[in-house]
């Protein structure tokens, strides 16, 4: 992942250390961790001393993985089981309402709606589980939420401006996405600073200072 710093630089980030890059010169610098700080509400440098303690890698363990995808086979089947319940639940009703066979077959187009919902549930479990509110399908859920109100209520018109609310969904999501301060000195002792977005890490801050 690259990071600009603050004097339009660039920063390659890694687990293992950090590589910087002069803009100008295109000269080359590996920086180590050890020598990556933040710093205290005093301004007073807090050095990160160990990576593994401050980044951990929020790439889902094994575990995880296969709890999230035994949840979403889980949910695929719920769906389908509940759209083949209400599709045979209408069918014999419409059979006792004496409906002809020709009409009884449209109940089976009337639940399509419910398959909406299984991907923005599985996105729903996919947020939960890295901790990321963008992987939320937000537009795929006001898809499902639309489709059941036009569908089955009429309401097509004016409820379309609830797709207005992606835009501002987004934008507070990023609002809150957490972004980090780091600081490093160059070869020359010149102190560079970035800022690290959450994203496939997470960093911890020590908080107490730390003796020099």
């Amino acid at each position: 992942m690259c990071e600009e710093t603050d004097d339009d630089n660039h920063v390659f980030i890694n687990k293992d250390n950090i590589k910087y890059q002069n803009h100008l010169t295109k000269e080359e610098e590996i920086i180590s961790w050890d020598n990556v700080y933040t710093k205290d509400e005093n301004g007073e440098r807090v050095p990160i001393k160990d990576v593994n303690q401050i980044i951990k890698n929020k790439n889902m363990s094994l575990k995880e993985k296969r709890i999230k995808d035994a949840i979403n086979s889980i949910l695929i089947l719920l769906i389908t089981a509940l759209y083949v319940t209400l599709c045979a639940l209408f069918m014999k009703k419409y059979r006792e309402l004496g409906t002809p066979d020709s009409e009884r077959i449209f109940v089976w187009s009337k639940f399509w709606v419910i398959f909406i919902a299984y991907p923005a549930l599985s996105s729903l479990v996919d947020a939960i589980f890295k901790k990321k509110p963008k992987e939320f399908a937000y537009p795929v859920f006001l898809a499902f939420v639309y489709a059941v109100l036009g569908v089955y209520f009429g309401l097509w018109h004016p409820y379309w401006c609830i797709f207005v609310t992606i835009p501002l969904y987004y934008v507070i999501v990023n609002a809150f996405e957490r972004k980090h301060d780091l600081y490093f000195e160059d070869k020359y002792g010149k102190e560079h600073s970035f800022v690290y977005k959450d994203h496939d890490y997470e960093f911890e801050y020590v908080s107490k200072k730390t003796d020099k």
